[in-house]
């Protein structure tokens, strides 16, 4: 069985997490008869192909039309309530297992970690806002910012595990802030935010507010980065040239930046996810898992 989910030649947590996290879970699961194994990501759209004997793990839908689920798919849980309703399900059932980071605090392996930074606020950034500009050099005092495609992957958990408080950018950087307990900020950099799958997180740990990405000010970008990642279309520039050509990080634009993070801090707009609902969810992907080990091998 093939394992699928998105590769992102830089690097993004939310995605790398797919071959480790089912090693861990199920550690001969490229035995299991069928043709794909539908991971961690935003993956049920009209993109995908070939979904027939296929079993869908804790995807979730957005960016496009839904993904055509019929009835030779085998539903093992989805991301949340919106991605139930894609696929014509009932978004109140136990379909709705959350997203499978969710579990990782319970699994051998992904807390043992070190820490990239000890620093009091991690500012997690969405990997296309990493690919924008070099924040390799950037945070003093309390702010450290967090790339996703830091490596290893147990070092980016830890980061997010060792915060007062996760400024998250990344939508897995708050997945791993609920799943652990610590306080995060929804903010954006970018201004490419997909409201779907944000949603989709929120419903599915029953977590009432639904605040409006915080806007942290955006730095100035290399005309050349805006005609890569803007005016040209991704998928027509190899991903590769996306790392030589960074625009630079002035001293202003990272004092500006800190500046709206600690005034959102002092307001207390914090998310903490609720701890029963967290607990459901962390069952379903269990059980979800152990039904996987059950499943036939070739």
């Amino acid at each position: 069985m093939e394992l699928h989910y998105y590769r992102s030649e830089r690097g993004n947590f939310g995605d790398d997490l797919n071959p480790q996290f089912f090693e861990a879970v199920c550690p001969d699961y490229k035995k299991i008869k069928g043709n794909k194994l539908i991971g961690i990501g935003t993956l049920l759209n009209g993109s995908i192909n070939s979904l027939n004997d296929s079993i869908v793990f804790g995807s979730g839908y957005g960016q496009g039309n839904p993904a055509n689920v019929g009835a030779q798919i085998k539903i093992l849980g989805v991301r949340g309530p919106l991605t139930a309703m894609s696929i014509g399900h009932d978004p109140a059932g136990s379909i709705v297992m959350g997203d499978p980071a969710l579990l990782l605090p319970k699994l051998p392996g992904f807390n043992n970690g070190i820490a990239a930074t000890n620093k009091k606020y991690v500012i997690a950034l969405h990997h296309r806002t990493a690919e924008f500009w070099d924040f390799r050099n950037a945070g003093g005092g309390s702010f450290y910012y967090l790339d996703p495609a830091l490596k290893p992957l147990n070092s980016y958990i830890e980061t997010i595990k060792q915060a007062d408080l996760v400024l998250a950018e990344s939508l897995h950087a708050a997945i791993l802030a609920a799943a652990y307990g610590i306080p995060f900020i929804r903010v954006k950099l970018l201004g490419i935010v997909d409201e779907t799958k944000w949603l989709d997180f929120y419903l599915s740990l029953k977590i009432d507010s639904l605040p409006i990405p915080l806007a942290l000010p955006t730095p100035g970008r290399r005309p050349s980065r805006r005609l890569l990642l803007g005016l040209i279309s991704r998928n027509k520039v190899p991903q590769s040239t996306f790392k030589y050509l960074y625009s630079p990080l002035s001293e202003s634009s990272i004092d500006a930046i800190e500046s709206h993070a600690m005034r959102a801090i002092d307001l207390g707009r914090l998310t903490v996810a609720p701890t029963k609902q967290l607990e459901l969810l962390q069952g379903r992907i269990a059980k979800a898992a152990e039904i996987l080990l059950s499943m036939p091998r070739r």
